[in-house]
């Protein structure tokens, strides 16, 4: 990266520095599944899932060590915060309290974002999950 002379007096006018970004993601979401085939407790489950999530992220820039007093950067730290609504199919196999899930999905951002209007568009999504379930209640196997 580069800094800027505020003078033109300053010299050199140009410098080269390190920049270094630490970015933070969020992301709260809830959903829920309809099992279609087999079932949440135990093997092989084919569903169907819906949900809505929070997601954000924070950029923030810790500049490298140069005289502020005398140059300035381009770099600014950014933020974004918004809410995706989705669905999609999953299939998932389970042994105990672990289980591990492939999904496949749509989801659909907001229509504003930071104030400012823009286009919706469909996000493709896949990915595979591994994780660790608890229960809420009595299943079938309690």
């Amino acid at each position: 990266k580069y800094a800027y002379a505020y003078s033109s007096w300053t010299s050199p006018s140009t410098i080269e520095f390190v920049s270094i970004h630490k970015v933070k993601f969020y992301d709260v979401n809830v959903r829920a599944n309809l099992y279609i085939a087999g079932n949440a407790d135990d093997g092989f489950g084919f569903y169907g899932h819906a949900g809505v999530a929070l997601l954000g992220y924070r950029d923030e820039i810790q500049k490298g060590t140069y005289n502020e007093s005398l140059y300035y950067t381009t770099d600014a730290s950014d933020a974004s915060l918004g809410i995706m609504i989705g669905g999609g199919l999953g299939l998932q196999y389970r042994s105990g309290m672990v289980a591990g899930f492939f999904e496949f999905g749509a989801n659909i951002p907001a229509t504003s974002v930071n104030g400012s209007d823009v286009e919706p568009v469909a996000v493709i999504n896949a990915g595979i999950t591994l994780g660790v379930k608890i229960h809420f209640g009595k299943s079938d196997r309690d």
